[in-house]
């Protein structure tokens, strides 16, 4: 079917990140595996890069993402909520993609054909499916069923999704010391460069606040004398620019808590046709979308360098760049779908877990 390894690549992706836990991870795994494969079957370096990109990066905000973590915490609101709040916006970014990806190969005209080497057998593709799809989609939705159904802590579903994902290793047959040795070093870094952050932005934020820093920025901001909507619009776009220079973490644990008195005044409660803890999910959904899209913006898109340390030679940054040129526009798009249709965030944690009270 017209661009057939895209959609491929989307499903692989939408996988692949959430289990990833951080983009990096997933950029590159997708680009190690799929791009040589869409450059060897025709595709143009742009629109293998731009799926890839936008597979890579569209799991960071379903659950259970990371940052999505983080943002319950800044913003409040449970997590469970927060998990459901980006569900939807997610799902329609991913049609959204696949319709660019179909429309415009189906323009060019190209249909994919199956490779030489797919399983011959039923039982083999019996496995292949089992192992390589329902497996890992069992493990992610065991991680997040454990948490939404209240039967564990999200830390101890992190352990659960760590333990499942040394199963899979070793079922797979690819379980060796050497690799137990790495992966046991990278989380090891990985956890300590986030607390690391955590703990920074705690011994900037407290003199800050001790001497009056985040009163003097709620004031600053509430004299410009902005309506509810040109104030949040003022804030989403700081966050947006910052994205192009500094990554989610900084942003989420340094600059937002600095917003967060302005926005929990606004009174979006008509808005949301709900209370303002909805409202303030409803934020929190925006800002995810939002620091979704910096992961893709240059000049420092982490995503675009992740990318093109894994891309095969022939592949440059200017490829890459006007590849994600169309999946920045849909995300923007999806951004302002979410603006004005608050529902898309909050109808799913209603239906889920009722009215969210404080």
């Amino acid at each position: 079917m017209p661009s057939g390894l895209t959609l491929a690549v989307l499903l692989i992706g939408v996988i692949l990140a959430p289990a990833a836990g951080i983009v990096g991870a997933s950029i590159v795994t997708l680009s190690l595996i799929a791009l040589p494969t869409m450059l060897e079957a025709g595709y143009r370096p742009t629109v293998a890069t731009g799926s890839v990109a936008a597979a890579g990066t569209v799991g960071i905000i379903l659950p259970p993402a990371v940052m999505l973590f983080f943002l319950a915490g800044e913003f409040g609101v449970p997590l469970g909520s927060m998990f459901m709040a980006t569900v939807i916006p997610g799902g329609l970014l991913i049609l959204c993609y696949a319709a660019y990806f179909m429309i415009t190969g189906a323009a060019r005209g190209a249909v994919e054909t199956m490779p030489g080497d797919m399983p011959e057998t039923p039982s083999a593709w019996a496995w292949l499916v089992v192992r390589g799809l329902v497996m890992p989609a069992a493990l992610i939705f065991l991680v997040l069923g454990s948490i939404m159904m209240g039967w564990a802590t999200p830390s101890q579903s992190g352990a659960i999704g760590a333990a499942g994902g040394l199963v899979l290793v070793v079922i797979n047959g690819r379980f060796t010391w050497p690799l137990m040795r790495e992966l046991v070093m990278t989380t090891a870094g990985l956890s300590a460069m986030v607390f690391f952050i955590i703990m920074a932005a705690a011994v900037f934020s407290y003199p800050f606040r001790y001497f009056g820093g985040d009163t003097a920025m709620a004031d600053a901001l509430s004299a410009l004398e902005l309506s509810r909507w040109s104030m949040l619009m003022l804030i989403v776009g700081i966050v947006f620019v910052l994205g192009f220079f500094i990554d989610w973490i900084e942003i989420t644990v340094i600059t937002l808590p600095l917003f967060l008195p302005v926005l929990a005044a606004l009174d979006f409660a008509a808005h949301v046709d709900a209370g303002p803890t909805t409202a303030l999910l409803w934020m929190a959904a925006v800002m995810a979308l939002v620091l979704q899209t910096s992961f893709l913006t240059p000049p420092f898109g982490f995503a675009l360098f992740f990318m093109k340390g894994a891309a095969p030679p022939g592949i440059t940054l200017g490829d890459i760049y006007r590849g994600i040129i169309p999946i920045v526009a849909i995300q923007l798009g999806m951004i302002a779908l979410v603006l004005m249709m608050p529902s898309l965030v909050t109808w799913l944690p209603e239906q889920v877990y009722g009215a969210i009270r404080r």
